[in-house]
């Protein structure tokens, strides 16, 4: 009510939903249809890298068929989204939509994280998204970079994910702007203010995305912060221009010798 009282929409929600047996979920879903919000953002399973990973793939299947059924009931969708972290289903995409592409779109999808895609597989985002077809259902933006940690105990591999301001970091934006105007993606593009900003008098990086709920403060002046918001909004805006006016840049190849 208060968004559509500033005049906004509500295309989607974020949820905590996993499976048909999460907590409330029936009460989740049908408030959404009472107020006619269809799209839910849902979050996959985890990988048990100890134990064989077909059974895995079936059990997931079946949770994946279960809700797409309660989902058919109430008439909404869930797109699980693409977390990149080490053991979760779905960071690739191809895991996920391969779990999923027998099921109907209409009632579950992917919401395709291109910073965790990128992070967990490369340039490989060009094949995935467009393997996953009409199970795009939504799509969430923000960069990254790869970090090398230092003081790392000997024997784990030092490198990291730290999530950075739009056009810092290592995500590909122009061409895969490109691609979504290319299908015509009409769906909810959700921009993540997820990284840290140093602030005058603050002892350590403020914390934009806030995710700590009932603990997180704006501990900067508003207009500051809302400073920030409007440029990365810029930052998208302008990329998703140029992709509109500018051609790719042409594919290399590499040729054999003779």
């Amino acid at each position: 009510k208060a968004t559509r009282a500033a005049g906004l929409g509500t295309p989607m929600i974020i949820t905590a939903i996993g499976d048909d047996d999460a907590d409330n979920v029936e009460a989740i879903l049908a408030t959404m249809q009472s107020l006619g919000i269809r799209l839910y953002r849902a979050g996959a399973q985890r990988y048990d890298y100890n134990a064989p990973m077909g059974p895995q793939f079936a059990t997931m299947r079946r949770k994946l068929a279960a809700i797409a059924k309660l989902n058919e009931k109430y008439g909404v969708t869930a797109a699980f989204h693409t977390h990149a972290y080490a053991d979760t289903i779905g960071g690739s995409a191809w895991d996920l939509w391969m779990l999923m592409n027998d099921l109907d779109p209409r009632y579950i999808g992917l919401n395709y994280d291109i910073a965790h895609i990128t992070a967990k597989g490369g340039t490989g985002w060009r094949e995935s998204i467009r393997a996953v077809g009409p199970y795009l259902h939504s799509v969430s933006v923000k960069d990254f970079l790869w970090e090398k940690a230092t003081n790392v105990p000997q024997g784990q591999w030092p490198w990291r994910t730290r999530f950075v301001a739009p056009g810092q970091g290592m995500v590909n934006f122009l061409d895969f702007f490109r691609y979504l105007q290319l299908i015509g993606f009409q769906g909810p593009l959700e921009n993540y203010f997820e990284y840290s900003v140093n602030v005058p008098g603050l002892a350590k990086p403020f914390d934009m995305l806030g995710s700590n709920y009932k603990q997180w403060k704006l501990e900067m002046p508003r207009e500051t912060f809302i400073g920030f918001l409007k440029r990365d909004l810029a930052f998208y805006n302008d990329v998703w221009r140029t992709a509109m006016t500018t051609p790719p840049a042409p594919a290399f190849s590499v040729k054999a010798r003779d």
